[in-house]
């Protein structure tokens, strides 16, 4: 790995083993992890298209987490950026 290379280069997002997973149930805790890789940490984690009503992401550890109150299909933009304020978005 070339810590200068990796700074300049946007890096992917990779989701965690159990991922954005898709069977949220209403009413139901949910939580789930996202995370990044290369670039250089911190990471900043934001979202935009609106998470399901009832769930929040922690911008500084990735986690999605809540009780969803809605039912429905939900896209939404995931967002992360590193210490060189690097950028990578992801639709969900």
């Amino acid at each position: 790995m070339n810590p200068v290379e990796d700074a300049l280069t946007p890096f992917p997002v990779n989701v965690a083993a159990a991922g954005l997973r898709h069977n949220a149930t209403q009413y139901v805790p949910y939580t789930t992890t996202i995370t990044a890789e290369r670039g250089m940490p911190p990471y900043t984690f934001t979202h935009g298209g609106g998470l399901p009503s009832g769930l929040t992401l922690d911008s500084t550890t990735g986690v999605i987490s809540g009780i969803p109150a809605s039912v429905g299909n939900h896209g939404f933009w995931l967002t992360v950026t590193d210490w060189n304020h690097v950028s990578y978005r992801r639709m969900t």
